[in-house]
C-alpha cells in the first residue's frame, strides 16, 4: 500500500491493475508449493496483491466513472471482486479439488460405537455470568 502511490504515478495504472492481477496469480502459485516458507511468501504477498489489484480497481472506477455514477461503479467493483467473484472461484476451486484430489475418505468411525468428538468432555467451562450483572439481553 505504501508503494501503491509511487508504482500509478511511475507506470499508470492500468499496468498497476496487470501488476496486481499477475501477483495474485503468483501468490496462488506459490500456495500450491509444499512447505511452510511457501505458505509464509504467499501469505507476505497478499498485502501487494491486495493492494495493487482491489485498491488499484476503485481507484480506476473512480477516475473513469461520472460523478453521478461513481458510487454506483465502486458498489458494482465490490460485487464483481469481493461477492460474485469468490463465490464463483469457490464453485471452480471445489471442483479443481474434486477432479485432481486423491481419493480420501468421507467420514471418520467412531470407536465403540461412540460418536466421536472434536474437544472432550471438560475442556471448555461453561460460561456463567457473575451474580448481580443484568443486561438487556436477560430477564431479571
Amino acid at each position: 500500500m505504501a508503494i501503491l502511490a509511487f508504482c500509478v504515478a511511475r507506470f499508470g495504472l492500468k499496468w498497476v491493475l496487470v501488476i496486481g492481477m499477475s501477483a495474485w496469480a503468483v501468490r496462488y502459485f506459490i500456495f500450491t508449493l509444499e512447505g511452510f516458507q511457501f505458505a509464509l511468501i504467499g501469505l507476505l504477498c497478499h498485502g501487494m496483491a491486495y493492494a495493487f489489484l482491489y485498491t488499484a480497481a476503485y481507484m480506476f472506477g473512480d477516475r473513469v466513472a461520472p460523478a453521478h455514477l461513481k458510487a454506483s461503479v465502486q458498489s458494482l467493483l465490490a460485487f464483481l471482486l469481493l461477492g460474485i467473484g469468490q463465490v464463483l472461484s469457490g464453485y471452480l476451486f471445489g471442483y479443481q479439488i474434486d477432479r485432481c484430489a486423491p481419493p480420501s475418505p468421507r467420514s471418520c468411525r467412531a470407536s465403540q460405537g461412540r460418536s466421536p468428538k472434536a474437544f472432550p468432555p471438560g475442556t471448555f467451562r461453561k460460561w456463567r455470568p457473575r451474580p448481580g450483572v443484568i443486561s438487556i439481553w436477560r430477564n431479571p
